[in-house]
């Protein structure tokens, strides 16, 4: 009677080839669960009992990247609270340069959450609403950086009660911030710099900064009083 059973090298090696070709499907599969957590909320770690952001581990961006960008963005959205990220003494992104107060998109115009690459930028944007925004610089598709909304392409022109709404929720989906600091972002981030966007309420490792507020009844109202332009009244 013939003997159908293979060897038992046989057998083993197909058992190891089959257990390499699991490993790689895991593997994949991980790549992949990464990669589309980039625009799910960050990782966070309990230190004492407050929930924090683990920073290191925001963006991964490529060797590429690493060689020609300064800094790497991140957007809470939940906080209203834009931070600058440069690298640290490992070589990641993941030292908080700069923090800035700003106003993401309210409940019915959220912001899209995400990994992005900025796209082009703008000395004056139209935006939605037939209002315009100073030093925008795209994110992704409609959302953009740029400063609270000016009736017209005139520094004088600024709607002072959106304005008073910095920190909080508020925008069509962009992301606002007054000129002093979405300038910074328009002078210092070059077209493909890393954003990325979510929404947590953990701890972020630096504080969000209080806004500044305009009376309405100033006669200086209509700008903006970080703007560093000359004709600037809050400046005189």
């Amino acid at each position: 009677m013939k003997n159908d059973r293979q060897p038992l090298w046989k057998r083993t090696l197909a058992v190891a080839l089959a257990l390499v070709l699991l490993s790689l499907t895991a593997l994949s599969a991980a790549a992949a669960s990464s990669k589309a957590g980039s625009s799910a909320a960050p990782d966070t770690y309990t230190f004492g009992s407050q929930e924090r952001i683990r920073t290191w581990t925001l963006f991964d961006p490529s060797d590429k990247y690493n060689e020609q960008y300064q800094y790497c963005v991140a957007v809470n959205t939940k906080q209203n609270l834009v931070i600058v990220y440069s690298k640290n003494f490992l070589g990641k992104y993941a030292y908080p340069e700069k923090a800035f107060v700003c106003s993401c998109g309210k409940a019915s115009t959220p912001t899209k959450t995400g990994t992005f690459y900025t796209q082009a930028k703008y000395r004056w944007a139209l935006l939605n609403g037939n209002v315009y925004g100073q030093y925008a610089t795209r994110i992704t598709g409609p959302y953009l950086f740029h400063s609270v909304p000016y009736k017209t392409k005139n520094a004088g022109t600024l709607k002072t009660a959106e304005y008073n709404k910095l920190g909080k929720n508020a925008s069509e989906g962009c992301v606002r911030l007054c000129v002093r600091d979405v300038k910074w972002l328009y002078d210092h981030l070059p077209v493909g710099t890393m954003v990325r966007i979510y929404s947590s309420s953990a701890a972020e490792p630096a504080e969000k900064p209080s806004a500044v507020r305009i009376d309405p009844k100033s006669k200086n109202a209509g700008w903006d009083p970080t703007d560093p332009s000359t004709r600037n009244p809050w400046n005189a």
